[in-house]
């Protein structure tokens, strides 16, 4: 069945369903804001098969391929935040052991698409609020 719907390149509508439950996040039960509810979605159990089959497969052509680059550490098995921080702090001491000068910047981009216009960022148009952009 699963690799029937590769071949066809299909996931069933029936599979597409899922029942939401929203539970209030431990210390949020008197808050009144949305956000102290954390949505968990159960999803059909042969959907969830054929997305571990997908992950599995996709894994395997990504670190058998090597297109990965070296210092990619999100999402990457075996590979944390931790090992991220020892790596830049090891490249930061080697270059100060050197005499070069290091600069650090710090991105965090938590939230930054939250705000966005989707319909924009899906056709690849700049949003319309009325004026031109």
């Amino acid at each position: 069945m699963y690799n029937g719907c590769l071949r066809m390149a299909c996931f069933p509508r029936i599979w597409k369903s899922v029942k939401i439950i929203p539970i209030v996040k431990p210390g949020k039960e008197t808050n009144d804001d949305i956000s102290k509810y954390r949505p968990i979605s159960f999803i059909n159990k042969a959907a969830k098969v054929f997305e571990k089959v997908l992950i599995n497969g996709i894994m395997h052509h990504i670190y058998t391929s090597n297109p990965m680059c070296k210092n990619q550490y999100r999402f990457t098995p075996q590979r944390s935040r931790e090992d991220a921080m020892m790596a830049l702090t090891h490249f930061v001491q080697k270059s100060i052991n050197k005499g070069q000068l290091v600069e650090v910047i710090n991105l965090n981009v938590k939230r930054a698409f939250d705000a966005n216009w989707w319909p924009s960022l899906l056709v690849g148009s700049p949003p319309y609020r009325g004026e031109q952009v």
